[in-house]
């Protein structure tokens, strides 16, 4: 996978998603989140960029440093070749689709709290490749043990806190800030 790569939202769902294409040999990936702390977790995973759209144009920024490309219907597109969407974000689904190149594929993984606009005519006139992805197959259930025991994808870095059952309160409080947190995990 030679061609850049870009992943929106890095909470655990993001983070692992990082995690699997360095391990399917992923040569760029850039991830962008809005949490420093997330950040810094999948550049010490192996991103190999990261952005923050609170302080960085990621569209400016990606135009720059992995070029720009040209289709019939849109003289000026990103040269991304594969985006994955696991922050939910309103903006974030508009900008993948200005980002990738035509035919990239753009995989759909977050839940959106509000519905999202999908630009049809980016879709239609780039050829892009909209994937959903919600539940889990056995197979990929098995994929993903095999990567766990394998430490190809190590997801001990991504938790962030610790709390007993009695601190179930404080538990969902870092949860929601996600600022500082990637997993938090409550024991019994």
């Amino acid at each position: 996978m030679a061609e850049p790569i870009v992943v929106f939202g890095l909470g655990t769902i993001g983070q692992c998603v990082v995690q699997v294409l360095l391990a399917a040999g992923a040569r760029d990936v850039i991830v962008v989140d809005t949490s420093p702390r997330r950040l810094a977790a999948a550049v010490s995973a192996g991103a190999h960029e990261a952005l923050n759209p609170a302080t960085d144009d990621v569209r400016a920024s990606l135009f720059a440093s992995r070029g720009i490309t040209s289709s019939p219907y849109q003289p000026r597109s990103g040269a991304i070749g594969a985006v994955f969407e696991c922050s939910g974000a309103a903006p974030v689904l508009p900008l993948a689709f200005e980002l990738a190149r035509a035919a990239a594929p753009i995989a759909a993984i977050a839940l959106a709290a509000k519905p999202l606009s999908v630009p049809v005519d980016d879709l239609v006139q780039k050829e892009l490749r909209l994937l959903g992805s919600f539940a889990y197959a056995p197979g990929d259930c098995q994929e993903a043990f095999d990567l766990l025991v394998s430490r190809r994808v190590d997801v001990r870095p991504l938790i962030s806190h610790r709390f007993t059952l009695a601190e179930i309160t404080a538990a969902f409080e870092a949860q929601r800030d996600t600022a500082a947190s990637i997993k938090v995990v409550v024991s019994p």
